[in-house]
């Protein structure tokens, strides 16, 4: 089992190499050390690069060049409402403080790659706009058949809006309903899932990093770092927290109903790790 230093280090080690690996596909001039399978995320990386700013200063430069040379491909209200909701439900607080920064050229940024595996985000918007539309299409292309409150809630949605798009697209003939006990689910029609490429990637980088911000703020203060059982103590009090998060970032099999709270603190680091070894080609850590 990781001690809380090691294991607050490695998890700011890799989100730092998460975000680095985001912004390569997005078009940053960097080459990522690290290779995960997630599709890029413009609005996620611009947000956690603000918090993780603190760790790595080149952040902040690359997400202003990158948001003035790329406005059209970002999505502010899903930008804003991922912060809006970060602090409304968990009371994490990731303001964004870019400066206003106007130039046709970069030496950080160069041009996006729409076409690139990893941006199918992108080309949907492409084809769809900056839109809840776009959103739900990719949704419904990697994580499969949802509902309206399952995309919403992964993607960092407005409820309403998401029905709004799904009634519209299924009225088209590019979705196909069918009523479960679940609900009214949805699914992209056979005649049009062949416009796309098949989804080899992970759609979840939000929530993983969301979960290694969460780890940071809310468990492995620096104050608490003196005092193990303080640290498993918190874990354990925001045990329904850590559970909807890691599971809505990616499904593991590591069991997270245990009895005491050191148990519990060192079963989230196995679903971290379980985690990485998913998303992160020739993954190794002593655990």
């Amino acid at each position: 089992m990781m001690l809380p230093k090691e294991f607050k280090y490695h998890l700011i080690e890799t989100a730092k190499s998460m975000l680095w690996d985001q912004w390569e596909n997005l078009g940053a001039w960097v080459n990522s050390k690290e290779k995960f399978k997630f599709y890029s995320d413009p609005e996620a990386t611009l947000v956690f690069s603000e918090y993780f700013s603190r760790y790595e200063k080149r952040f902040r430069k690359i997400s202003e060049e990158w948001q003035s040379i790329n406005k059209k491909h970002l999505n502010t209200i899903r930008l804003n409402r991922i912060v809006k909701e970060l602090y409304k439900k968990y009371e994490i607080a990731l303001p964004l403080e870019f400066k206003a920064v106007t130039t046709n050229s970069s030496k950080f940024v160069r041009e996006l790659d729409v076409l690139q595996s990893e941006n199918l985000l992108l080309r949907s918007r492409f084809l769809f706009g900056c839109s809840t539309k776009s959103e739900v299409i990719f949704s419904l292309l990697t994580k499969g058949s949802s509902n309206s409150n399952q995309i919403a809630r992964e993607r960092f949605l407005n409820q309403k809006a998401v029905l709004i798009e799904l009634d519209k697209l299924m009225k088209a003939g590019f979705l196909i309903e069918r009523r479960t006990s679940r609900g009214r689910m949805f699914n992209i029609s056979s005649k049009f899932i062949k416009m796309f490429p098949k989804p080899t990637l992970f759609s979840s980088i939000s929530w993983t990093l969301f979960v290694a911000v969460f780890i940071l703020e809310k468990c492995l203060k620096d104050e608490y770092m003196n005092d193990d059982y303080l640290i498993f103590s918190t874990f354990n009090d925001f045990r329904k927290s850590f559970v909807y998060a890691l599971h809505t970032a990616m499904e593991c099999e590591i069991q997270l109903e245990v009895r005491t709270a050191q148990e519990f603190y060192s079963h989230v680091i196995d679903y971290w790790n379980c985690l990485l070894k998913k998303t992160l080609k020739n993954f190794e850590i002593e655990t």
